[in-house]
């Protein structure tokens, strides 16, 4: 909360804040912003992040305080507000907005990580099978049509598999939001 916000320092200004007025008739506006976040935050539909959160390193159980040595315990609490907690737009400060943009672009990697293993997996089975398929012309004999339409199928059958396997993907893709 803040009588002015362009009294706030510039790093600050990036996180929620409140402008208030001491003037009697502007008191019923706090009242209503502050009942509107407590109610929010009680509904578990609004959290605030704050400098301190943001800068430390993070690990699965806890965040260091730099060179103090100290240890800062997260609940489990918390860890679900950080997590996963969408808020609304004009909650969000700048560092939301960045730390929204890491996690979309880890699960963005993901999915191409993804892709490209099944993709991998694909040429390393087809290959084989057109390299048969180019001997068997270099050297045609009677049967090699039937022969070479025998692999066609084959790959025609491997590349059917990964489609279905890239359809699968697209419905319920494995990369959790905020993948590392």
């Amino acid at each position: 909360m803040t009588q002015d916000i362009e009294e706030l320092p510039f790093d600050l200004r990036s996180y929620k804040a409140i402008e208030y007025s001491t003037h009697f008739a502007k008191i019923k506006s706090l009242e209503e912003k502050i009942k509107s976040i407590l109610t929010g935050i009680k509904n578990h539909t609004v959290s605030f992040g704050n400098p301190v959160s943001d800068w430390l390193p993070s690990d699965n159980e806890s965040k260091s305080a730099g060179n103090l040595g100290s240890e800062i315990k997260i609940s489990e609490e918390e860890k679900k507000t950080e997590a996963g907690i969408l808020y609304p737009p004009e909650d969000k400060g700048f560092l939301d907005y960045l730390a929204d943009t890491e996690d979309s672009m880890a699960v963005l990697k993901c999915i191409v990580e993804e892709f490209s293993a099944k993709q991998k997996e694909l040429t390393e089975k087809i290959n084989p099978k057109i390299k048969e398929i180019n001997e068997a012309w270099r050297k045609p004999s009677s049967g090699t049509a039937s022969y070479v339409r025998k692999i066609a199928r084959k790959i025609a059958a491997d590349m059917n598999d990964y489609g279905l396997s890239m359809a699968d993907m697209n419905k319920k893709p494995s990369c959790p939001i905020g993948h590392p």
